[in-house]
């Protein structure tokens, strides 16, 4: 009975992957922003009507993006081929690979120290407020923490058992750690990690000149790429490096924040307990954990110092080090408490209330790709293509002015949403209204007696209408209005052509 038990321990594992999908799956619908459009574009959103195929895509990562590798790119164009290019299909890619990383994680700690173990890695990279945002992004970030989980399980798997291994594990460790490697730069750090293990564990593990070859193998698989980097080497410093690296102190403490939604008192005593397991104890499976973990943060401290890439808003490039720790602590919590359940539902409950609190916060959003207070400043897209859809506005491809007070959007956001409109977009903001910012007008350029759609939300002020009819809407007047959930959207004729001879919308 208690075998039968045990085998189904896994089980519990359902309820958290529940958890974590139904939380991210209501964001799938969220505005296409920023790093998405970097996305649509190496996979041909803006250059053709078809995606790229996989050559396609590694050419345009190669001349267009080499801060990146193609893996993803590659992986979400075939993707596209099957689902079109909608983003909410789209994401499903990320959601479906963070669900996975949840569940290697789950089977990294249980293969390495207990099924227990396992289980509470699994909840506690489940219930990561920033992880959770990352699992609707049209990015490559689930993918690597998924790749990394599955590196670290096989290559322990590996090593430690006392069977020979089937070729589906040499063929999996080969093919993960080349994937890792391909889907973000770094994914090297994890297999340096690896390495030095590898490397102090010399007399203690199994077959370590063959898994010594196959990580060799997949470190010169990554070869070819080298040749574009070489390329790029003399190129100007993109715009978005920074020139003061972040310090460390500084980056450890983000780690620590994001890692346990602000609960970095408690995130310290964990890793004090596994650094003791782990040193004090000479427990080898916690030491794997530990010096992996310790050898990536160093890799990222180091590297940042060189090339000053991470800010806070990129300190998603650390999801690697996400199963890691969750697999590393998950062990401590189990094995030190393993005959205090309540304090270890005390400490569940915590993390999770501690999750609810961050997600929403302005606190998180500072480190997300895009930070909400900007987001919810920004003319909901979305929203204003399900409203044309709606009314049967489609039909027409009047162009679209849309306003705000203070933020503009990035171009290749306004260049997705012009195409997902199927007309002209500008966007002006209330500033530039104010100043007659002629630069800003200049991007508008209304064909002589052409009509076009007005949008703005929240609402403007009402005190600057006139100047907007008197700036965006000369010789013009307004003639329909829809509003719905906040956005108005307003039809302007040209002043010779009475509202009366204008169809009405639905």
């Amino acid at each position: 009975m208690l075998m039968r038990l045990s085998a189904l321990y896994w089980i519990w594992v359902l309820p958290i992957l529940l958890f974590a999908g139904g939380m991210t799956a209501m964001k799938l619908d969220e505005l296409v922003f920023n790093d998405e459009t970097l996305t649509y574009a190496r996979i041909g959103f803006f250059e053709d009507e078809r995606p790229f195929t996989p050559f396609e895509v590694i050419d345009s990562v190669a001349n267009k993006s080499i801060r990146h590798v193609p893996l993803y790119f590659v992986i979400t164009s075939l993707w596209a081929r099957l689902v079109g290019f909608d983003p909410i299909v789209l994401r499903v890619l990320s959601w479906f690979c963070g669900l996975l990383a949840i569940a290697w994680t789950y089977r990294l700690g249980r293969d390495v120290i207990a099924k227990q173990a396992g289980l509470a890695a699994a909840f506690l990279i489940a219930a990561s407020g920033y992880f959770q945002f990352y699992m609707h992004e049209l990015r490559m970030y689930t993918m690597m923490t998924l790749l990394t989980a599955i590196v670290m399980g096989l290559y322990w798997q590996i090593v430690h058992t006392r069977h020979q291994p089937g070729y589906r594990l040499w063929v999996g460790l080969f093919a993960s750690m080349a994937a890792l490697l391909y889907t973000h730069y770094f994914g090297l750090f994890v297999l340096l990690g690896i390495g030095v293990y590898h490397g102090l564990a010399f007399r203690r593990i199994q077959r370590w000149w063959s898994v010594s070859a196959v990580m060799l193998a997949a470190g010169l698989s990554f070869a070819p790429w080298l040749t574009h980097i070489g390329k790029a080497i003399n190129k100007p410093t993109p715009e978005d490096i920074v020139t003061t690296a972040m310090p460390v102190d500084r980056l450890l403490y983000n780690l620590s924040y994001l890692f346990s939604n602000g609960l970095i008192p408690v995130y310290v005593s964990l890793l004090i307990l596994v650094i003791y397991l782990a040193v004090a104890k000479k427990q080898q499976r916690f030491f794997y954990f530990l010096v992996v973990g310790l050898v990536v943060v160093l890799a990222i401290a180091v590297s940042n110092e060189f090339v000053s890439i991470l800010r806070r808003h990129r300190m998603r490039y650390t999801l690697i080090l996400w199963p890691i720790m969750a697999a590393g602590i998950g062990a401590g919590l189990t094995q030190f408490f393993r005959q205090q359940r309540l304090i270890l539902l005390l400490l569940a409950a915590g993390w999770l209330i501690a999750s609810f609190q961050i997600i929403p916060s302005q606190d998180l959003s500072i480190f997300e790709s895009r930070s909400k207070w900007y987001f919810d400043r920004y003319p909901d897209f979305e929203h204003l293509l399900d409203m044309f859809d709606a009314h049967h506005l489609s039909d027409f491809d009047t162009p679209l002015i849309t306003v705000h007070y203070s933020v503009i959007p990035n171009e290749q956001t306004l260049q997705y949403y012009q195409q997902a409109l199927g007309r002209p977009l500008w966007h002006v903001t209330e500033q530039a209204v104010i100043s007659g910012d002629g630069q800003r007008q200049a991007a508008i350029n209304l064909e002589p007696g052409e009509s076009f759609w007005l949008a703005y939300s929240p609402p403007v002020n009402p005190q600057l209408l006139p100047i907007y009819q008197e700036q965006l809407a000369a010789n013009h007047h307004a003639c329909h209005m829809i509003e719905e959930s906040g956005i108005t959207l307003e039809y302007y004729a040209p002043s010779s052509l009475p509202c009366e001879d204008i169809p009405k919308f639905n």
